[in-house]
């Protein structure tokens, strides 16, 4: 049977004397027609299927299949083909293909070099992939790149083509080209440093900014590693920051100085940063530098300021510190007022003088009128003090010796100078002293002046006295003079 490779075989029944030489020799004979018969049939099958195999890959290939006779007519068109041309096969099946697929300028050689091609069987310029226009059913043109290919069948020669659209590609690689050029270019204007290194750091790239920082030409820079630029100084630190930046797969962010930038020193920040891991590119790292000269100075000038200020704040809270111990000690009270007569200072010898419960330091930060209760309690004519004070005060007059007396007796002496800063009221300070003990040796010493008109002995006696009184007096006033100062 057709298609069935088993043998055949073929018996002949019929009287063992009727076979004659000439029977038999007609049954071989028969038997040899069917067998070509047979052969014949198969061959014709298998070149059939053959043939449905080839079509089946022609059709299911993914570039562009056309075959042309020895007259460059088209007798093979694929899907593929049909795609990328614009073209249906019904209507290009017989079809010159240099008139439908070849743009006219290049139809000439097109027909010249096929022709030598299909006669001779030397494919001349058609040797390998190439990359040449072709003409779509619409009159545009894609760039494709081109396979040909020779073929012999049954003596015939046919010229195929396996075509690839080349027209996205080419328009990504322009593209490419031109995001390159703005990336270069880009580079080239940024008011950074910018170099591409590769895996072990050594410079592949840097910008003309980067040539400038560093006072080098790029040919001196190429083939270095990026920490020649570190001055000696940082480049133990920033190495060991590289390194374990690399180590955590980060990106490292540092301050530096330079090397070689002659002049003042140049401070900048590093940006550091793995190049994307991609098969077509060779892995590195990008390194950009930027001046931030005027930001470190204008951080050691803040340095030097804070810790001036600083100083200064230590040195006022010494004196503030001495100032209190000294008031807290002082013998007379004192009172100090702020332009708005809020208590700043105050110590216990004061307290006492009024007859204060309270510590001195639950008093700071309150109004003076908090005193109006115990100068009202303390002195005989509480009115005429605050009206003398006041006076003062609005005057911004210094007044010493006071005398006020006192509900018990006692005489209290005040003295007021005003603050000033700049120029400008700072409030007022208040001085008390008791001086009940000094009036009455005053008075003592009156009594015994008039006495010593009576008696020389007694005079004597009392001028004596008078002096020893005179001393002391003149050592409380320079106690106060002192204090004062």
């Amino acid at each position: 049977l057709p298609g069935d490779s088993s043998p055949c075989a073929l018996a002949l029944v019929g009287q063992r004397s009727g076979w004659t030489a000439g029977s038999r020799s007609a049954a071989r004979a028969l038997a040899t027609v069917i067998a070509s018969r047979i052969r014949r049939v198969e061959d014709r099958t298998e070149i059939a299927e053959r043939r449905m195999v080839t079509d089946a890959l022609i059709n299911a290939a993914p570039d562009a299949v056309v075959m042309a006779d020895a007259e460059r007519k088209i007798v093979a068109f694929n899907p593929a083909a049909e795609e990328l041309y614009g073209r249906r096969r019904a209507d290009v099946l017989g079809q010159g293909m240099a008139d439908l697929l070849i743009p006219e300028r290049n139809r000439g050689l097109f027909l010249e070099t096929t022709g030598q091609f299909l006669r001779s069987q030397d494919p001349g310029k058609f040797t390998g992939r190439m990359h040449l226009p072709i003409l779509r059913g619409d009159g545009t043109e894609r760039m494709v790149e081109l396979t040909p290919l020779p073929l012999l069948a049954g003596g015939q020669a046919y010229f195929c083509s396996f075509a690839r659209d080349l027209t996205e590609l080419e328009r990504a690689n322009a593209a490419l080209a031109a995001s390159e050029a703005r990336v270069r270019l880009l580079s080239e204007l940024a008011p950074v440093g910018l170099a591409r290194t590769d895996e072990t750091g050594t410079c592949a790239y840097v910008n003309e900014r980067w040539c400038a920082m560093n006072g080098q030409l790029a040919k001196d820079i190429l083939g270095t590693s990026w920490l020649e630029a570190v001055d000696p100084g940082d480049v133990a630190r920033v190495r060991r920051y590289w390194a374990r930046a690399r180590a955590a797969g980060s990106e490292l962010r540092t301050d530096f100085r330079l090397r070689h930038h002659a002049g003042q020193p140049l401070w900048v920040h590093a940006a550091v940063t793995a190049l994307p891991d991609q098969a077509d590119l060779p892995r590195g790292f990008m390194v950009a530098l930027t001046n931030v000269t005027a930001r470190k100075r204008a951080e050691q000038e803040r340095d030097r300021l804070l810790a001036a200020e600083q100083a200064a704040v230590r040195d006022l809270s010494d004196q503030t510190e001495r100032l209190n111990s000294l008031l807290a000690a002082a013998i007379p009270g004192v009172l100090v007022l702020d332009e708005h007569d809020v208590i700043v200072q105050i110590n216990q010898s004061l307290c006492d003088l009024l007859g204060i419960e309270e510590p001195p330091d639950t008093l700071s930060g309150v109004s003076g009128e908090q005193l109006l209760g115990p100068l009202s309690r303390t002195f005989a004519r509480p009115a005429d003090v605050s009206e003398q004070m006041a006076r003062y005060k609005a005057d911004r007059q210094r007044v010493e010796g006071l005398r006020f007396p006192c509900v018990d007796g006692r005489v209290l002496e005040c003295d007021y100078w005003p603050v000033s800063a700049s120029g400008q009221d700072r409030g007022g300070l208040l001085l008390l002293w008791d001086m009940s003990e000094r009036a009455a040796r005053e008075q003592e010493r009156d009594r015994r002046l008039e006495a010593e008109l009576a008696s020389r002995h007694a005079a004597e006696t009392a001028r004596q006295e008078l002096s020893e009184q005179n001393d002391e007096l003149r050592e409380l006033n320079e106690l106060k003079t002192r204090f004062l100062a």
